[in-house]
C-alpha cells in the first residue's frame, strides 16, 4: 500500500470535528486501519493517532482563543464528554481550559458558563 500521507493529513486539518480516532478517519475513507497506522509510522516517524490528537488539540486551542464556546460546547464539537475534554486538556497543557483562555488574552469568556447574549 502507497499511503498519501499529505492528502490524509490535509483531510484531518480541514475536518478536526470528524476525527475522534484513527479508526473512524480510516472507516471514513474507506483505508484499513492497520495499514494506515504501519504505513503512517514509517513515513511521518510519528503515530498516526498522536497527530490526530495533536492537531483536534491545537483546534480544542484555537476554539478557545478565538470564540466564547464554553467547554461543554466544544466537547459537543469535538464529540467528546466536556469532563473528558476537560481532563485531557489539563494532562497536554498543564492548565485549565479557563487558565488557558485567561493566559492568552480572552480572559472575558469563562470556560463552564453558558456564552452571554448581547
Amino acid at each position: 500500500m502507497s499511503l498519501d500521507t499529505s492528502t490524509l493529513k490535509q483531510w484531518i486539518l480541514d475536518n478536526p470535528e470528524r476525527c475522534p480516532s484513527a479508526k473512524v478517519v480510516a472507516v471514513q475513507l474507506g483505508l484499513k486501519i492497520d495499514s494506515v497506522r504501519k504505513e503512517y509510522h514509517r513515513k511521518e516517524g510519528i503515530t498516526f493517532g498522536r497527530f490526530i490528537a495533536d492537531v483536534r488539540f491545537e483546534h480544542v486551542k484555537k476554539l478557545l482563543l478565538t470564540t466564547e464556546l464554553n467547554c461543554f460546547e466544544i466537547a459537543t464539537i469535538l464529540k467528546l464528554r466536556d469532563d473528558v475534554l476537560a481532563r485531557w486538556f489539563k494532562q497536554r497543557e498543564g492548565c485549565t481550559m479557563e487558565e488557558f483562555r485567561r493566559k492568552h488574552g480572552k480572559g472575558k469568556a469563562t470556560v463552564g458558563a453558558k456564552p452571554k447574549r448581547k
